[in-house]
């Protein structure tokens, strides 16, 4: 392992010096600012990250990059006053997603990249689908570029399954399946339930989900990038049927329908959950926490009535449209560098090497992902991997729109039991229509 490490540290040594002595574009001095500073004292991925920063400065002597952290609060907000006032950073770094990067490009806050990765090679195996999310629909117009791809699947414990009865080989296939092997991992004995719903802040992320299992979306976004709401298609009320279901008929989740994600995460790390949905990327604090990586498979999420099984979140590096051209192409220097096929790799085995968890997919399709994968079960490496290939992004107009579809899902989960189809109808076109008439009117006038 020590001769194995040496050798890599001098291929690494051998990389570094080879981009002092290449040529580089001619740039003049440029000052940018990033979003991305690490604590005082890095640990664990942190000390490569500021490692790739130190390189980039000998690297690139003429690009002075200021690095601060994220702003505290609303930062979509802070982004836009930022940009309005011609200050701040320079790269929106690591904190958008691609919807809300799309957005942001259609009103002029994000710098139009393509003159940029059209010239890049790398860009050339970029996951088509992780292209598509970071580009405005039916233009060439792109708006950031993706960082890491944060697939999401289904999560079950195993030994729970096993002793139910179920085949421990794969996961529910199907919603059908999925309410089945709810309705048996619940053991109230053990305060234990079979599958959690969220329906508190943050539950649009969480719903979301569901909507594109059942064939839709919650909203559609045209050529000029205006939103519509699909709060009341079929596909939405048969995603909140499904959450009543399982909590009024099967009573298969959580007793508390408000149950906070903070407190879900508790119920699963302490054996009180037996599904939940799961991020890979939350294994490095969820382990410290008392995930049992042993006991957990990992699947794709159940296909439901004419729906996609997948679903992702992407975070994505945008460049401030209010910039120099010097700072542009100083900025986009940084983010080759910084997410470039080549550090990527680097960054990856840097994980192996030092027994580090870290499943941030690169978004290339040609880097071998599962190579790096030896730190987790064996039988996990599938369900990532197919998931990533056929990921979707997140609903265009989050952000804004949270909480009328956080509402909606929160009074239709409180809605008596025998509430009828119409009455949950109606309470999501009532949040439909506020949602028009308090954001969404002004802003498709925007697009126009």
């Amino acid at each position: 392992m020590r001769i194995r490490n040496l050798k890599r540290s001098a291929v690494a040594l051998i990389f570094v010096l080879a981009f002092v002595g290449a040529p580089m574009i001619a740039l003049a001095q440029v000052n940018i600012d990033v979003w991305d500073q690490q604590p005082d004292n890095p640990t664990g991925m942190g000390k490569f990250i500021v490692q790739l920063q130190q390189e980039f400065d000998q690297t690139h002597p003429n690009i002075k990059v200021n690095h601060s952290t994220w702003p505290a609060g609303d930062w979509q907000q802070a982004i836009a006053t930022q940009i309005a006032s011609k200050s701040g950073a320079t790269i929106i770094r690591g904190v958008l997603n691609s919807s809300i990067a799309v957005g942001f490009g259609i009103k002029g806050y994000l710098l139009d990249l393509a003159p940029y990765v059209n010239a890049w090679d790398d860009w050339k195996t970029v996951y088509a689908t992780a292209k598509s999310d970071v580009t405005q629909a039916k233009t060439t117009h792109v708006y950031s570029i993706p960082d890491a791809i944060d697939v999401v699947l289904l999560a079950y414990r195993a030994d729970m399954a096993k002793a139910a009865g179920l085949d421990t080989t794969k996961g529910p296939q199907t919603w059908e399946d999925l309410r089945t092997w709810a309705k048996k991992l619940t053991d109230r004995s053990k305060n234990r339930a079979g599958y959690s719903i969220l329906a508190s802040s943050g539950s649009d992320w969480w719903f979301e989900y569901y909507v594109w299992q059942a064939g839709g979306d919650l909203t559609s976004v045209n050529d000029k990038g205006q939103i519509t709401l699909n709060f009341t298609s079929k596909p939405v009320q048969d995603a909140i049927k499904l959450y009543r279901d399982m909590y009024y008929v099967d009573k298969s989740t959580q007793t508390n329908p408000m149950t906070g994600f903070t407190p879900i995460l508790n119920d699963w790390y302490q054996d009180r959950l037996g599904m939940t949905l799961f991020y890979p990327t939350w294994i490095p604090w969820q382990v410290p926490n008392g995930l049992k990586m042993d006991k957990v498979q990992l699947a794709m999420q159940p296909k439901g009535p004419k729906g996609s099984a997948t679903a992702f979140s992407m975070q994505t590096n945008g460049i401030a449209s209010w910039v120099s051209k010097e700072q542009a192409d100083a900025s986009f220097e940084y983010i080759k560098w910084m997410q470039g096929k080549a550090n990527m790799i680097r960054q990856l085995q840097y994980a192996q090497d030092n027994d580090i968890i870290w499943l941030a997919i690169p978004a290339f399709e040609d880097i071998d992902f599962s190579k790096y994968l030896t730190i987790v079960p064996q039988q996990w490496v599938k369900p990532i991997i197919d998931s990533v290939k056929t990921a979707r992004p997140e609903y265009a107009g989050k952000g804004p729109l949270s909480k009328y579809v956080e509402n909606a899902v929160n009074q239709s989960l409180m809605a008596p039991a025998n509430a009828t189809p119409a009455q949950i109808l109606a309470i999501w076109k009532g949040w439909q229509d506020q949602a028009y008439l308090e954001y969404l009117n002004q802003f498709n006038d925007s697009m126009k």
